[in-house]
């Protein structure tokens, strides 16, 4: 049952979604594995999501601009957990098949928006629904000194040729982009970015770049909308998340690539930010060529 959001629900929740991949850093990863900047990138980002997570739907609530569901909030932090678990240390980035599966269902859900048609928004998800925000801007996280964000206006959700999402700044994290934002334009049309028009889905074999721009049914999987889904080892690919949860994306440099098993410790590796290793890719100065390694409990 959807009640005001209380102040410190924001909080709650983001640090029971999010913040659970932030602390499997702390619980899976060992004082040698602390000191690299593979460490410090990834640890990083998921401190800078959970914090901006928790700063923009703090900010909302204390406007009064959210309704929540205990029982819904409760239910996503559940899913992350089992997912995530931060005592599951095999993997401690999660791949997007596994964020995508997690935040369906309740996470879209926890939380609703209030702000009628007409009246000032300054997030996606503060609309009523049937409603979307457009014309907004979000304080840059890369660039403090750019100022705060502005107000949009809650509008009933554009049709195809019509006006969708945000105005332009760096965008913020998407920290809770995709979470539980409604949709932003009509069912069979979607927002192809800040200050463009709605426009119709594309179907089977039309390019993408995600699965937002596809028809019901179809996700972008290799540039191109279809039902195939992430390829298992073996199949083809273009990019890592072509690939199934576990899997690479072994890519020739004038080639699709052909989607492989992670590789385990001692294994050859190319490259420190290479996703070829279960772990991390240990490369020596003034090389690109490098050998996987264990990182933060990963075999």
């Amino acid at each position: 049952m959807y009640v005001t959001a209380p102040a410190g629900a924001g909080k709650a929740f983001c640090d029971g979604t999010w913040g659970v991949v932030g602390a499997r850093f702390e619980t899976c990863c060992t004082a040698e594995d602390k000191t690299t900047f593979q460490y410090a990138l990834g640890r990083g980002l998921f401190l800078l999501v959970t914090n901006r997570c928790e700063g923009d739907l703090e900010a909302s609530i204390a406007k009064g601009r959210l309704l929540y569901d205990p029982g819904l909030s409760a239910a996503c932090q559940k899913a992350f957990n089992d997912v995530l678990n931060p005592t599951t240390c095999s993997a401690t980035m999660p791949s997007q098949m596994d964020l995508d599966a997690i935040q369906s269902g309740a996470c879209k859900t926890a939380f609703v928006g209030t702000v009628p048609e007409g009246m000032p928004c300054s997030e996606a998800y503060e609309c009523a629904p049937g409603t979307a925000c457009v014309g907004y801007t979000q304080a840059s996280v890369l660039s403090p000194d750019a100022g705060p964000g502005t107000d949009g206006t809650c509008v009933k959700t554009p049709g195809i040729g019509q006006a969708c999402g945000q105005g332009s700044r760096d965008g913020g994290t998407g920290a809770i982009d995709e979470s539980f934002d409604p949709p932003a334009c009509v069912d069979g049309a979607y927002c192809p970015g800040a200050g463009q028009m709605c426009a119709p889905k594309k179907t089977d074999g039309q390019t993408c770049s995600k699965t937002a721009e596809c028809a019901n049914g179809l996700s972008c999987h290799r540039g191109t909308c279809n039902a195939a889904g992430a390829s298992d080892v073996d199949g083809p690919c273009k990019v890592n998340d072509d690939c199934k949860s576990g899997l690479y994306c072994d890519k020739p440099s004038t080639a699709d690539g052909t989607c492989k098993q992670k590789k385990v410790a001692t294994s050859a590796c190319t490259g420190a930010l290479s996703s070829e290793c279960q772990g991390r890719c240990s490369v020596p100065d003034g090389s690109s060529d490098g050998t996987c390694v264990t990182f933060c409990g990963s075999n």
